[in-house]
This record gives structure tokens, C-alpha cells and sequence, in this order.
């Protein structure tokens, strides 16, 4: 995992997972424009309004919610996961660099599990409603602290930057 991230942590990967991130970030517009501007079941964890969503989803809808989250919402967490982890194991510590870079790669997984589950509801699967609500409490709390620990980093490394190696 350490290469994966020293690759990552090169300036051109990062600014190029920063453009990938903004837009497929702005791309997903297109999907719930297709959706008559309603929001992608990915936004909410409360079961029952995804239960709602799902039950007032014509079949067109559906179907654009399901090309949405096999192609953006598959590059998505995959950029955001690079740019983050990679941004964080170039500027923190050594020491701890890589397991901080982790919880990015934890928080993509998370977002893939909360994939697939929305893909089976898509297809008519209603009893995975509960665990893709699991899913995405768990994929905003890891990507906010994922955030928040390249915040940190960055912080880190502009202070070494500013004031000496110390």
C-alpha cells in the first residue's frame, strides 16, 4: 500500500485526482438532471426516505441512477481517495504517514459497499435499504475524518515549511 501512496503523494497525481474529483464531482449533475433534479439515494442514510426515493423512482430515473453509480460513483471515491491519501502521506510525519493515508483507501471501500447496495436496490433488492443507510453514515464519517486529516497534514506541512524541519 506504501507504493500506492508514494505514488499518489507526486504533485502531478494529486493535481490530477483534484480535477478528476471536481469534475466528476460537477458530472453528477447530469445524472440527477436525469432524475427530474432529484437527489442521488447516495445523499441520505435515513431509510426511510431512501424507501420513499426508491418507491417514487420511475423506471428512467432508475436507470440513470444506476449508469451514475457504476461510472462516476466508481471514479469518484477513487480520486477522492487518491487525493486525499496521497496529500496526506506526502506532508505527515513519516512515522505515521501511511496508516493516516488508510483511512482515505477505508473511507473508498465504504463508498464501493454503499455502491453495490444501491446498485441491488436499483434492481429491486428492498432488503439491503437498511445496511446502504449503514453504508453511508459510515462513508461520510470516514471521508470527514479522512478530510480532516489531510487538513491536518497540510497544516503540518506548511508549518515545516514555514519555520525549519525542527
Amino acid at each position: 500500500m506504501t507504493s500506492f501512496f508514494t505514488f499518489a503523494a507526486r504533485t502531478p497525481v494529486i493535481l490530477a485526482s483534484l480535477i478528476v474529483s471536481v469534475a466528476v464531482g460537477l458530472a453528477f449533475t447530469l445524472v440527477t438532471s436525469a432524475m427530474d433534479g432529484a437527489p442521488l439515494l447516495d445523499m441520505t442514510s435515513d431509510a426511510e426516505i431512501v424507501r420513499a426515493r426508491l418507491g417514487s423512482m420511475s423506471e428512467e430515473a432508475k436507470r440513470a441512477h444506476f449508469m451514475g453509480t457504476l461510472t462516476l460513483d466508481i471514479a469518484y471515491p477513487l480520486s477522492l481517495m487518491t487525493l486525499l491519501g496521497g496529500i496526506t502521506y506526502r506532508f505527515a510525519p513519516r512515522a505515521i504517514a501511511a496508516p493516516l493515508a488508510l483511512v482515505s483507501v477505508v473511507a473508498a471501500l465504504t463508498d464501493f459497499a454503499e455502491n453495490a447496495s444501491i446498485l441491488l436496490l436499483l434492481s429491486g433488492i428492498d432488503s439491503l435499504i437498511e445496511f446502504k443507510s449503514l453504508m453511508t453514515q459510515i462513508k461520510f464519517s470516514l471521508f470527514t475524518v479522512a478530510g480532516v486529516i489531510t487538513l491536518l497534514c497540510l497544516l503540518y506541512g506548511a508549518g515545516r515549511r514555514l519555520f525549519g524541519r525542527r
